[in-house]
């Protein structure tokens, strides 16, 4: 047994909230470093500073360890209303832009997707977690704008939230460059007005 289960099985205390924490964080952090081949019980107990007991008592496989350290990742997804559909429709885009501008950023967001992809249920849970939240969001903010007869009746939702999240996506891939430019999210605010607008010019 190590020094820290018999420390914490002494003093008869509850599981550790704030170990239990460090492991996902480290989990966190080692996938978006390195992916899934870079996540090991050993390396997660050395990041986590924890024994790796510690970390076989709470999750059998490693799948279990990242599915919940991924579940754990929460965001309030503030949906603007700032009385122009279009104006909203570029604020949460700048959300994502900055998000792809961390330090993490795309490279760690690539080694996350193949993390992911490798297991259906990794996957859904980034499609719950992830995904469908900022769907939801840009959904709202486009059905508000029909109701305010900003955007067109016959315009897609769901089309459109594509055609957003493409562009950015292929833009932090493959042009990161474009992505830094002050200009790149104001540009897709006027295009898409251009294309869904209710009085088009």
């Amino acid at each position: 047994m190590e020094i820290s289960d018999l420390s914490e099985r002494r003093s008869g205390r509850p599981r550790s909230e704030k170990a239990h924490k460090m492991i996902l964080k480290a989990v966190l952090d080692l996938l978006f470093e390195s992916g899934m081949q870079g996540v090991s019980m050993e390396a997660v107990a050395e990041r986590a500073g924890v024994g790796k007991t510690t970390i076989y008592r709470r999750w059998s496989t490693k799948e279990d360890l990242i599915a919940e350290a991924i579940n754990s990742i929460t965001e309030d997804i503030k949906v603007p209303d700032t009385g122009n559909t279009f104006q909203d429709v570029v604020e949460i885009t700048e959300r994502m832009v900055e998000n792809l501008s961390t330090s993490q950023g795309v490279n760690g967001i690539s080694k996350l997707f193949s993390a992911i992809m490798s297991s259906p249920n990794l996957t859904d849970i980034y499609l719950q977690n992830f995904v469908l939240p900022r769907r939801n969001a840009i959904a709202e903010i486009l059905e508000r704008g029909k109701q305010r007869q900003d955007i067109r009746d016959d315009v897609d939702v769901l089309l459109i939230i594509d055609m957003l999240s493409g562009i950015v996506f292929y833009s932090a891939f493959f042009h990161p460059e474009n992505i830094q430019k002050d200009m790149f999210v104001q540009k897709i605010g006027r295009i898409l007005k251009e294309g869904i607008s209710q009085n088009e010019t």
